[in-house]
Order: C-alpha cells, then sequence, then structure tokens
C-alpha cells in the first residue's frame, strides 16, 4: 500500500503497520484510563506522553534515512507497552479525591534543605567562569556544543578508566543535583520552608541549567526539565494559589530558556554528525529513536553487558572485579553487541541489554511490584511516597535511557531509597491539608 503527498510516495510496509497499530494500542490504553477515572492523572499523563513518542516514531521511520530501522517486529513495541503501563498503574490508582498532604519532621527536612544548597555550590566557579563564553560560542560557534560535549564526556570517562577515587564532594554534589528539582518543589508546600530556602533552592536550579549549558549537555537540560514538569503536574495540587502563579510565571520564563539552550546544542552536535536533515527530524530522533531501538535490538542486542551499566556500584560493593563502569570500558568489554550506548533504547532497553530478556523481565517486574506496594491505597501524601513516586518519574523519563545508571545514578537511586525508609515513620500528624476534589479532578494541565 502507497500513497503520495508533494510527490514522495510512502509505502506502508510491515514495519510502518507495526508502529501505527502500536500507536493506536497504547493510544487507546490512554484513553480508555481517562473515560475510566474522569481525570487526568500523573499515570495517564505518562500514556499520552508515550503516545506521542510512538507517533513521532512514524514521522521518523519514515524520513531518516541515516539509520537500519527496517525488519521491525509487533513484539517488541507490545512488550514496551506493556512495562509502560505496568510503570504507571501505581500513579493511574492514586485516587480522585479523599487525599491529604501530611507534612514529614521539619528538621530533617531542612538539613536535606540545607545539604542541597551548600553542595550544589560546588563546581559553581567553574560554571561561572565558563558560562559567559559558553553561552556565546554556542550561538556564534557551530561546532562548540559538540566539542564541549566530547571533551565533558572524555574527561568523565578518563576518571573512570584511570580507577581515580572519587571526590567525595563530588558524590554530595552529584546528590544535591538530584534533589535539587525534588527539594524545590516540596518546599512550596512544605509549612516550614522560608523563603531564604525556597529562593536559594531556585537559584540551584537555575545553577544546574547554567552547567549543562557550559558543558553543551542536553542531557542535563532535558532531564531536570522533564522532572520539574511532571511532579509539578502531580504535586501542585498541594501548593497555594497564590504561590503557585508566582511559579507558573517562573515555568514560562525558563521554559523558553530550555528551549533555546536545548536548540542551540542540538544545532551544534547536528554540525558534527554529517547529516543534511531537518532540525525537526532531529528533534524526532530525540524523541523517538529509542522505540524504534528497542524493538530492533532489545531482545537480539548479540551480547549481555551483565548489569555493568545498570547496576556497577552494587557489583563493585558485592566484590566484583571487572566490572566495567564507564562507556569506554564497556565498549572495550562487550565487543559483540549490535547497538552502541549512544543509541538510544528507553529504560526497559537498557534493562534488556544488561540482564537478557528472562532476567531483564525478572528485574522489572521486581520494580514494578516495588511501587505497587509502596504506592499502594494511598490516601495520604507525605515526603516518604513523595520520594517513590519521584522515582518513578525520574524512571518513566527515561525514553530515551534508564537515568539512575553508573555510579552516580546508582547512589541516588539508593539514596531516594534510603530517604523513603528513613521518612516513613516520621510524618508531623499536627498538620494536615484537605484535597479539594475540583483541584484533583481537573482534567487539564493548570500549570
Amino acid at each position: 500500500m502507497a500513497f503520495g503527498q508533494n510527490n514522495i510516495i510512502i509505502y506502508m510496509n510491515s514495519d510502518l503497520y507495526y508502529i501505527v497499530i502500536s500507536t493506536f494500542i497504547i493510544g487507546g490504553i490512554s484513553l480508555y484510563e481517562y473515560h475510566k477515572n474522569k481525570y487526568l492523572s500523573l499515570g495517564n499523563l505518562y500514556l499520552f506522553f508515550y503516545t506521542v513518542v510512538f507517533a513521532v516514531a512514524i514521522k521518523l521511520y519514515i524520513e531518516d534515512d541515516q539509520h537500519d530501522f527496517k525488519n521491525l517486529n509487533l513484539f517488541g513495541f507490545l512488550h514496551f507497552i506493556f512495562f509502560i503501563t505496568l510503570f504507571s498503574l501505581p500513579l493511574l490508582r492514586i485516587p480522585c479525591h479523599g487525599i491529604r498532604f501530611v507534612e514529614t519532621n521539619p528538621n530533617l527536612v531542612k538539613f536535606l534543605y540545607w545539604f542541597t544548597i551548600i553542595f550544589s555550590l560546588y563546581g559553581l566557579s567553574d560554571t561561572i567562569m565558563n558560562l559567559p563564553s559558553g553561552v556565546m560560542s554556542l550561538f556564534m560557534n557551530s561546532d562548540y556544543g559538540y566539542e564541549a560535549f566530547s571533551e565533558t564526556r572524555a574527561a568523565m570517562d578518563e576518571v573512570k578508566s584511570e580507577g581515580r577515587v572519587i571526590n567525595v564532594l563530588s558524590v554530595f554534589a552529584v546528590q544535591a543535583n538530584w534533589l535539587s528539582v525534588f527539594l524545590f518543589l516540596y518546599s512550596l508546600i512544605d509549612h516550614y520552608s522560608t523563603k531564604l530556602e525556597k529562593r536559594c533552592l531556585a537559584f540551584c536550579l537555575i545553577a544546574r541549567f547554567l552547567n549543562a549549558l557550559s558543558i553543551g549537555s542536553r542531557f542535563f537540560i532535558i532531564v531536570p526539565g522533564l522532572q520539574f514538569l511532571f511532579f509539578y503536574f502531580f504535586i501542585r495540587k498541594f501548593i497555594p494559589q497564590s504561590t503557585k502563579k508566582i511559579v507558573n510565571k517562573g515555568i514560562i520564563t525558563f521554559g523558553v530558556l530550555i528551549i533555546m539552550g536545548f536548540f542551540a546544542i542540538t544545532v551544534s552536535r547536528a554540525s558534527n554528525t554529517n547529516r543534511e536533515d531537518s532540525m525537526f527530524l532531529l528533534y524526532d530522533a530525540y524523541l523517538s529513536e529509542g522505540v524504534l531501538f528497542y524493538d530492533k535490538f532489545a531482545v537480539d542486542h548479540g551480547q549481555n553487558r551483565e548489569g555493568d551499566r545498570i547496576f556497577p556500584f552494587v557489583k563493585k560493593t558485592l566484590g566484583f572485579s571487572d566490572v566495567a563502569d564507564s562507556y569506554i570500558k564497556r565498549t572495550t568489554k562487550y565487543t559483540r553487541m549490535k547497538i552502541n550506548e549512544v543509541n538510544f533504547i528507553t529504560f526497559v532497553g537498557d534493562f534488556m541489554l544488561d540482564f537478557g530478556f528472562v532476567l531483564g523481565n525478572i528485574i522489572l517486574f521486581i520494580y514494578v511490584a516495588f511501587y505497587n506496594f509502596a504506592l499502594r491505597r494511598l490516601r495520604i501524601i507525605n515526603f516518604s511516597n513523595l520520594c517513590v513516586i519521584y522515582m518513578l518519574i525520574v524512571t518513566l523519563n527515561g525514553f530515551s535511557h534508564y537515568v539512575f545508571t553508573d555510579t552516580a545514578g546508582n547512589l541516588s537511586f539508593f539514596f531516594f531509597l534510603f530517604l523513603y525508609f528513613v521518612t516513613r515513620n516520621s510524618n508531623n500528624s499536627s498538620r494536615k491539608y484537605d484535597l479539594q476534589q475540583k483541584q484533583y479532578c481537573n482534567t487539564t494541565l493548570n500549570v
């Protein structure tokens, strides 16, 4: 079957049929859940988000002639949709009304505020020194984004490949970066947070974005940006109306800057790919190539990475000696893999590449079981289960890769897990806020 437009003939082969069918399936699941619940939940929002990812994948498959997306199969797409739905279920089951927000021990939270604020300053001097020339170069030198990113990645891999001892301050700084989005939004609903703490945490977010610009990293722009938007979508129900108006204006202003930065870095990267594609196709690839590569390589990828990307810190802790904890080490060790690590393959795909189809599925089911256990019969929102919701948001944002990878990602995952267990029984029950049904059941992204 073929159809033409502007002298372009598009053949509806089996590969394209599979992508279209998969788009309708996940779109149908999204609409069914929305119709059943009568409101737009965070889980429903993720199903709609991945419907868009699949829809853009159709365009990418048709227009991209630089990658081999041929010989796809329906099973891979259905398997991915199955796990996206499973990971979304705990968020879909959060009820529409009758939920209360209960504050956590203010002393513990204030300690986390200032831990994040202080250690976010680590490395700020380098960012300030490099930022003016970096931003100017992004818009004036088409090669700068690529060169800055390559230098940064090479430096990180050199540290890992030489086995240097990781600076403790650097470890704390990484955890502070992970906490910045979570704690800033939490501070907006925390009665005990001060204006100074809110402003300092907001500055931490801005510094994180500026650092991403200075090193030419789209990852450190998009990842915290999506974490902010999806977590804000959930937590906005508890934010006072006066505060929400200020935050909404900040989101619009900062969102424009993020889009401009992402655009500038993408243009710089594209100048070194020897491609003549339109800029829109480059954005399509960033969003949707993961699902296409997942279908093609998740099951048949040549060689498993044996957990060296997903759990390198865990393997080292357990005494494994030959742990390839960097990109360079993994490309040297796993030479029979059919897909390069720089290609997107989604968070589900990373588990398949590390552990194979059988063990990868088992581990993912364990993750799903934990999230369902932690968020079961949810009637009270507190710091503890907000940690779990945030971890789930970070995971579901993995349309490109699983984010809690490598040593830094592992430490962040276990740090949030630690906070979840430590704060489970430290709620300040003297202050509770009833959640208004009309706020929670709002069917639009009311930001």
